[in-house]
């Protein structure tokens, strides 16, 4: 809750309605806070002038389309809901709501990768979206997730997501999307890291020039204004000819042209990730 009160201004109400039983699902913590931090920032920005944001968590039964329950019986899954009583959007606009780098907003306001993010996380996860909205009458999120039990574990070991003596290494993350970098720091933190995080180009270069110590690893993202992340990776390069690069963006990286990574200079993550991609991917950049 203190994430997302901390996205929404004083005149917006968050009212929260969590189901009586636990629901589980099995979907990384950090996945769990970018999909509300993006539904929350959407639902923030479709009321200027205030209003209620409604998050609901239950557990529902499903049966799939064709009417036959899986295993003969119906599937129990997780619905989270988020509501709000904004603008709403036509039939139109929502032809097109999870295309990504489809926006409403004015520029400068957003990216278009917002429910476009959400739906993808929600694939990998074997979930589904839905939204209902009208002009005029708010907007409903929906989401159902997997009801997870012990039962459904395939028996596999989950690798580690923590690169070996991750503890010595240094971050510097550099993420203009505020509660974006919230995320993603938390995510590096997990693996043992320590983090350095900020939300400015500049700030990140004044940061590499007075930093004591050694900074092992640049991971910053690729779109940003003033200073894009492949600009910013070469100005630090200067500094710390040492440091190693990984880029990270919701664009795929065949349409970064012009913006394409030159061969050699790092290596490319995107958006959305997991832990374990992640991981996977620094590791690459220590062996």
């Amino acid at each position: 809750m203190k994430m997302i009160e901390r996205l929404i201004g004083e005149n917006i109400r968050i009212e929260w309605s969590q189901a009586v039983q636990a629901c589980p699902v099995r979907l990384d913590p950090a996945q769990l806070d970018q999909i509300l931090a993006n539904l929350v920032v959407n639902a923030r920005d479709a009321m200027p002038d205030g209003g209620v944001i409604r998050i609901v968590t239950r557990l529902v039964t499903t049966v799939p389309v064709d009417g036959s329950p899986v295993d003969g019986r119906p599937e129990q899954m997780i619905e989270l809901a988020v509501s709000d009583n904004g603008s709403g959007m036509s039939p139109e606009v929502l032809e097109h709501v999870f295309e990504p780098f489809f926006t409403t907003k004015e520029m400068g306001r957003g990216t278009g990768l917002g429910l476009a993010t959400v739906y993808g996380i929600v694939q990998q996860n074997h979930g589904s979206v839905s939204i209902t909205s009208a002009p005029g009458r708010g907007t409903t999120v929906t989401i159902h997730l997997p009801f997870w039990t012990r039962t459904r574990e395939t028996g596999e070991q989950a690798p580690d997501p923590a690169p070996q003596e991750s503890q010595r290494y240094t971050v510097l993350l550099v993420e203009d999307e505020k509660a974006v970098l919230k995320i993603e720091q938390k995510m590096i933190e997990r693996l043992g890291f320590t983090v350095i995080a900020t939300s400015e180009a500049a700030e990140a270069i004044r940061i590499c020039r007075t930093f004591p110590d050694t900074i092992h690893l640049l991971v910053t993202d690729v779109v940003m204004p003033q200073t894009g992340g492949l600009q910013l990776a070469r100005d630090i390069r200067k500094l710390r000819p040492e440091i190693r690069v990984l880029y990270m963006s919701g664009y795929s990286e065949e349409i970064l042209d012009p913006g394409k990574l030159p061969e050699g200079e790092g290596h490319f993550i995107q958006k959305p990730f997991t832990v374990d991609s992640l991981s996977r991917k620094i590791q690459l950049l220590f062996t």
